[in-house]
């Protein structure tokens, strides 16, 4: 944007040196040379309710507040993730872990893959019962589903992006564009069908399987104070319905929250965004910590071999999509590079979870898998646009075919470099250039 007293117009006349009043009184004369006071209304509605003005003292405040409940939310996750390691140790088993990435109405591809994955026969290999489930964007709306994980959750998820309501998303008013309007799209279809979906049968399996101390948890954006925020969806889990549903829902709709393009959510004074803008992936971390799940493991059981731990990863996109080149006009360029800043941080997430299993195995007891499933980079949509119908339906029957294929999973992760089957990385391998594993 042009600051300060540049004179230089734009097409339509807009001036982008304009202040903020006279540039309202702009659009509104223009709304009013259009439509009249229809052009009025319209712009009156588009305006985003404004927050009251705070103190700097009132700020640091919230800050503190945001920083102990993000300290809490990860010492209760590696308290509950704890006591599971330590049940399945027991067991003989394993402590799995899944992970469900954003990506908008891709999202209908891992609605699809769960469903498939419980169809495949390697029972060692077959969609198992989820210690913790961490969900960011629309892969946080899936992530309740998976989390009770019966045939008719699972089908739930399937529906809503097979057949999503007509108001699923849609436009903000009249001219969703206007500068101080908060959103472009408004979720109103997604709100009203998870509230519709989050029944009192489905809050009582939550309940349930909380009481289990299995972890089913959101990540979300502090637009405030730029910082990663996760949340624990069971967190009200001992509350009544209504209250227990509601918090589920303010922090779904905050996790799925796509800057500029859906609204933010205001929670306890701070404004939420879509997770996928910090932290896409992510799950169990630095396992040397003292806290973590595998530390804590190994001292209250001294000598003994931990349970595997195994990272089962669902990406809902492409790595690398094939596409047409970029046009030289703003638009197509500002989607273009909101999309590469996700999918470039996605891939650094996943790396960093592979570092993770490597520092396992080489220097601690135990180990990690991680494994991980993405639509195929030559897949394409078969309409455009964003929520199509048919486009949603296409992945979700790709995801249950691939779901049902356990050779689906891979375990290499690609560098954000890589194209055309070039990675850097191989250049700075002591061997020089060598055949790449995928």
């Amino acid at each position: 944007m042009v600051c300060g007293r540049s004179r230089s117009r734009e097409p339509g006349g807009y001036i982008p040196g304009m202040q903020p009043s006279a540039r309202r009184r702009f659009l509104l004369a223009s709304l009013l040379r259009l439509g009249g006071a229809a052009g009025l209304t319209a712009l009156a509605a588009c305006q985003a309710p404004q927050r009251p003005p705070e103190t700097p003292q009132q700020y640091a405040s919230r800050m503190t507040r945001e920083q102990e409940a993000c300290r809490s939310f990860f010492l209760g996750l590696s308290d509950r993730m704890g006591r599971r390691i330590n049940d399945d140790a027991r067991q003989g088993g394993t402590l799995d872990v899944l992970v469900l990435s954003g990506g908008g109405d891709f999202g209908a591809f891992g609605a699809g893959f769960l469903q498939g994955w419980g169809q495949v026969a390697d029972p060692k290999m077959r969609r198992p019962q989820f210690d913790g489930v961490f969900g960011t964007s629309t892969g946080a709306l899936l992530a309740p589903l998976a989390f009770v994980g019966t045939e008719a959750s699972l089908q739930v998820g399937v529906d809503l992006y097979s057949d999503p309501p007509a108001d699923l998303v849609e436009p903000n008013g009249f001219l969703p564009i206007l500068p101080w309007n908060e959103s472009l799209m408004k979720p109103t279809g997604l709100r009203r069908t998870l509230e519709q979906q989050l029944t009192s049968d489905l809050l009582n399996q939550l309940r349930a399987e909380a009481a289990q101390s299995r972890s089913l948890c959101c990540a979300t954006t502090n637009a405030d104070f730029g910082t990663f925020r996760p949340f624990d969806l069971l967190e009200m889990a001992d509350r009544d319905d209504a209250t227990f549903r509601a918090a589920m829902v303010e922090r779904l709709m905050a996790s799925s929250a796509i800057p500029a393009v859906f609204p933010p959510v205001l929670m306890d004074g701070s404004l939420y965004v879509d997770g996928g803008a910090t932290a896409n992936i992510w799950a169990v971390r630095d396992q040397s910590h003292p806290n973590s799940v595998l530390q804590r493991w190994i001292r209250a059981n001294p000598g003994k071999t931990p349970p595997v731990i195994r990272i089962w990863v669902i990406v809902n996109n492409q790595l690398f999509p094939r596409g047409s080149s970029a046009k030289r006009e703003w638009i197509d360029l500002a989607s273009r590079g909101l999309s590469i800043m996700l999918r470039s941080t996605m891939l650094k997430d996943m790396r960093l979870t592979a570092y993770v299993a490597l520092d396992v195995d080489r220097n601690m007891p135990g180990e990690v898998e991680v494994r991980f499933v993405a639509i195929p980079d030559e897949w394409e949509p078969p309409v455009p646009g964003n929520f199509k119908k048919e486009t949603m339906q296409s992945l979700v029957d790709l995801g249950r075919k691939m779901g049902a294929d356990a050779a689906s999973w891979r375990t290499e992760i690609p560098n954000i470099d890589d194209v055309g089957g070039f990675d850097a990385g191989e250049l700075l391998a002591p061997e020089g250039r060598g055949e790449r594993k995928r």
